[in-house]
């Protein structure tokens, strides 16, 4: 029983920490995808103008 138990504890907590993962390697994502954008725009805004 404790076996079962301890099983589906460190399933639990390697689910858990495979979403935090996924959390942060979305939100990098995020931040580097608007950090290329930003200067991408300012680079065109200041081509076009």
């Amino acid at each position: 029983m404790s076996f079962v138990f301890e099983g589906f504890v460190t399933t639990l907590l390697e689910s858990s920490f495979c979403y935090q993962l996924d959390e942060i390697s979305l939100v990098f994502l995020f931040v580097s995808v608007n950090f290329f954008k930003s200067p991408l725009e300012q680079t065109l805004l200041l081509y076009y103008y």
